[in-house]
């Protein structure tokens, strides 16, 4: 009963972004819209649900590769900027849905572009560098990832010390991805063994999406700083970073991520154990 519940589910959302691209066909067919609108309206709605519904984004995005839109002497014309969008968003989808990527030369298109265009897409451009570096840490390619993400970090943050010059909308994209690369610093200093320079990152990370507004990632924020401080004998500070992690989750009625924190303490009791954590 439940395969066949999630075959349903499976099933709706493939139709659900075959319906979309139906949809925008009949749109453009009907009222003549010229093919580079085509893929800006699209293009501009998978970002707007990509965090969301990541599934969906993928769903819709693979569709319009099997459509042949890209690439062919009959596709949908499509220009630089948007070939470049279109390579970053099926970066993210595949991230945030953990789809296996087995190269870099889809991000690597749009990372081509937006270095040829500063000043235009520097958002895109960290974001890109950013991406290519979740690509290289997937493909074991650790120290080119760290310097993908810190090419990213020298690009967005200008911005970040810029406030004036955006809406506060903006601005908290800005710190969100400034911590999403923070955090990721942290994941590639972690796996080296540099603990101390770890916690420094992890609580920038924190501090970013604080600014963001960012609650899921604030809660795991916390729990990295846990982490690292337990790896550095701080066990006091470390149990008290996991429980404020946890109270956040409760507060903020998450129970599936409270659930997977409490999981998390118990971890470090286990592996600290109770003469280690009452001799620190």
């Amino acid at each position: 009963m439940k395969k066949i519940i999630i075959n349903m589910k499976e099933s709706t959302k493939k139709h659900f972004s075959i319906f979309i691209l139906l949809l925008l066909f009949a749109i453009v067919a009907c009222n003549h819209i010229p093919d580079n609108l085509f893929w800006e309206n699209t293009l501009n709605d998978v970002e707007s649900y990509m965090d969301n519904y990541p599934d969906s984004a993928l769903a819709t995005l693979n569709d319009l590769k099997k459509a042949q839109l890209i690439g062919t002497n009959e596709s949908v014309k499509i220009n630089q900027r948007q070939e470049a969008h279109f390579c970053l968003l099926l970066t993210i989808a595949k991230d945030k849905t953990y789809t296996p990527i087995v190269s870099d030369s889809i991000i690597n298109i749009a990372c081509d572009y937006y270095l040829h265009s500063r000043g235009i897409d520097d958002y895109d451009m960290a974001r890109a560098h950013f991406y290519l570096g979740q690509v290289n840490f997937a493909l074991n390619e650790y120290e080119k990832a760290a310097t993908n993400y810190y090419k990213a970090l020298a690009i967005i943050k200008p911005y970040i010390y810029h406030k004036g010059q955006k809406s506060q909308h903006s601005l908290q994209k800005y710190y969100k991805l400034t911590g999403l690369i923070y955090g990721n610093i942290a994941k590639t200093l972690f796996k080296n063994g540099l603990y101390d320079k770890t916690l420094k990152m992890s609580k920038d990370a924190y501090h970013c999406y604080a600014q963001a507004k960012d609650s899921t990632n604030m809660i795991y924020s916390l729990r990295n700083i846990g982490r690292d401080l337990s790896m550095i004998n701080e066990y006091d500070s470390a149990k008290t970073y996991f429980e404020r992690a946890i109270d956040f989750a409760n507060k903020m009625h998450y129970a599936t991520i409270a659930n997977s924190l409490f999981l998390d303490l118990s971890q470090f009791y286990y592996l600290f154990g109770k003469k280690d954590y009452d001799s620190a």
